[in-house]
């Protein structure tokens, strides 16, 4: 009996990777060519995904199962667009490559925050979020984004002012979401068949 082991191809991943190599045989051999790639994660548009997947669960009162997803990386657009202007800065050949990306978090230690900062607007005074009775997943697609940071000096808005004045406040006051599944945080996992 033998077991194949297949594995998911991430197509995007690859062409991005292929840009990569790319933009570094232009700039190779000219070295009065300076530039810089940013790898740039999921921001927390509420276009991509953010913790608003557990907010609307809450708010409809389904159980949320973290074996599906509970890792992601938060990231507001103010400080995507502030670290990308001041990375600028850092140009260099051979182009340096940097990750873009916001605090890393397991949302099984947010609910409680995501909970109580719903309860304090109008019409969701009484909400309890339920739950699935497994295990949260180990795995999950998270980027660290600390050398860009450190880089550049500038500290991404903190993680608990990014959930609760944006996300929970624009979803608790009927702000609009495109409800687009981005798949953000979603684990890739190896599969027997």
């Amino acid at each position: 009996m033998s077991v194949v082991y297949t594995h998911l191809i991430n197509y995007y991943g690859h062409a991005i990777k292929r840009k990569e190599e790319v933009v570094h045989q232009v700039f190779a051999g000219k070295p009065d060519l300076r530039g810089i790639l940013i790898r740039g994660g999921y921001y927390t548009d509420l276009t991509y995904s953010g913790v608003e997947e557990w907010i609307d669960k809450i708010i409809d009162g389904k159980p949320i199962d973290f074996a599906e997803k509970a890792h992601l990386n938060l990231l507001t657009n103010r400080d995507a667009a502030i670290a990308m202007i001041l990375s600028l800065r850092l140009a260099d050949n051979p182009v340096p490559v940097l990750n873009l990306a916001g605090a890393q978090i397991d949302i099984s230690s947010q609910i409680g925050d995501i909970e109580s900062e719903l309860r304090k607007h109008e019409g969701y005074e009484h909400l309890v979020a339920q739950f699935e009775p497994t295990t949260v997943t180990p795995y999950g697609l998270i980027a660290n984004g600390q050398a860009l940071i450190y880089a550049i000096g500038q500290e991404p808005v903190d993680l608990i002012r990014n959930i609760e004045r944006a996300q929970v406040h624009w979803i608790a006051n009927g702000g609009y979401r495109r409800n687009e599944d981005q798949h953000v945080g979603a684990g890739m996992s190896v599969g027997k068949g």
